[in-house]
């Protein structure tokens, strides 16, 4: 009774099967030639009495139907909607991508949407991020942009993305307010600490060297430290070079205990470690660093989602007041290279301002469309072409929305 419960509900026959089947392998970024494996098609079988289809019949005929199903979605979202764009580049796996966001500003907090995936064959420049804008605006927009509409555009603060915006402005997007994000103003910030205090720098790069291959060592000093080993720094992820610095500052007496233990190891890297432990300009440095703790900490709270514009400014504004003079000015100039984010605080229309209240000032979103589609091209997996790879990476982010 069960098993034919289970196969009544496949009211759509044989191709709803194979469809709904598509969007679950889509949806869990499972390569689709797993289904191919005998024990899959058995798994299939035996629980919902179907034929498997074969991943080729999924990848020719129900991948592009089911991009063009997201994308009609976003338009039914977004219809009649002033939007926000959020725009940023990277390289996947020796691809050079832009992904593109979208979303509403209607006063609500807001969902962004992937809307497309731009493969470059070279460096970004002006002219392909504004190329890659309208063509994106034409996916959301195919019977004519909407210029009007597009309102306000995030990214970071690479120059070309400036100039492009700029040029943008200046032509048949005459209402958009482009602001760049604030918490790449914020690691802007942690970069230029990173270069203040080298004697610490010295020291984490120390640290990794006697760790990070040694799972013997890093069981002592897990061992002596109570607790896991955090994860090492990585300059591009925001905030962790200072987040890492509060972890040496605050295991600094265990971490030199458990480096005294490893002197009669025959490694030349530990006596660095113990002299860059042993050394007055790092406890100096260190000690001028945990003044800085506050910025990891507004870095990760403007990454939460549903913050007011409001709420964001406050957050940098408070930031700004803690910050040393010297790292204060270096905020301050990214800020100033912010075109439009000024305007957007002094809106005077209620209804617009209204509009904007929930509008995104970072582009936290891009990058975590990055993170996903990262684990979509891999070393294992680079046989998608360029047009399988949009309609599979656009479903496969715009369905964590619908969850």
């Amino acid at each position: 009774m069960r098993q034919m419960a289970i196969n009544g509900q496949q009211t759509g026959g044989q191709d709803n099967f194979a469809e709904r089947l598509a969007e679950l392998l889509v949806s869990c970024n499972i390569p689709w030639i797993k289904i191919n494996r005998p024990t899959f098609k058995r798994f299939v079988h035996d629980f919902c009495g179907r034929g498997c289809p074969d991943e080729s019949t999924l990848r020719k005929f129900y991948l592009k139907p089911m991009y063009q199903k997201s994308i009609e979605s976003i338009r039914r979202e977004l219809a009649n909607e002033w939007i926000y764009l959020q725009v940023d580049e990277a390289v996947l796996s020796s691809r050079r991508v832009v992904s593109v966001l979208v979303g509403a500003l209607n006063g609500e907090q807001p969902t962004s949407y992937c809307l497309n995936i731009v493969e470059l064959e070279s460096a970004a420049n002006n002219t392909l991020i504004q190329q890659t804008i309208s063509n994106s605006l034409a996916i959301l927009w195919p019977e004519g942009i909407k210029y009007d509409r597009v309102r306000l555009l995030i990214t970071d603060q690479a120059s070309y993305m400036t100039l492009a915006s700029s040029m943008m402005k200046q032509s048949l997007y005459p209402k958009l307010l482009h602001v760049t994000c604030l918490c790449h103003a914020l690691h802007r910030v942690c970069e230029d600490v990173r270069r203040s205090f080298p004697a610490a720098d010295r020291l984490i790069n120390d640290f990794k060297i006697v760790f990070a291959r040694s799972s013997r060592r890093v069981n002592l000093l897990q061992h002596h430290l109570g607790k896991p080993l955090p994860s090492f720094p990585v300059c591009t992820r925001w905030g962790t070079w200072i987040e890492f610095c509060l972890f040496l500052i605050d295991s600094y007496d265990q971490i030199k205990d458990c480096a005294a233990s490893f002197k009669d190891e025959d490694c030349a890297s530990i006596q660095p470690l113990l002299e860059a432990l042993d050394s007055a300009d790092t406890k100096l440095e260190l000690s001028e660093i945990f003044k800085l703790r506050g910025l990891p900490a507004t870095i990760k709270s403007l990454e939460e989602r549903g913050l007011s514009v409001i709420e964001q400014k406050e957050l940098i504004e408070k930031e700004k007041e803690r910050l040393p003079p010297r790292f204060r000015s270096k905020l301050e100039a990214c800020l100033d290279k912010n075109p439009d984010i000024e305007k957007l605080f002094a809106i005077e229309d209620l209804a617009s301002s209204i509009r904007f209240l929930f509008a995104p000032l970072v582009s936290v979103d891009v990058e975590r469309s990055f993170s996903q589609f990262k684990c979509i091209i891999t070393d294992r997996r680079t046989g998608f072409t360029a047009e399988n790879f949009v309609n599979y990476a656009v479903v496969h982010f715009n369905s964590f929305l619908n969850q």
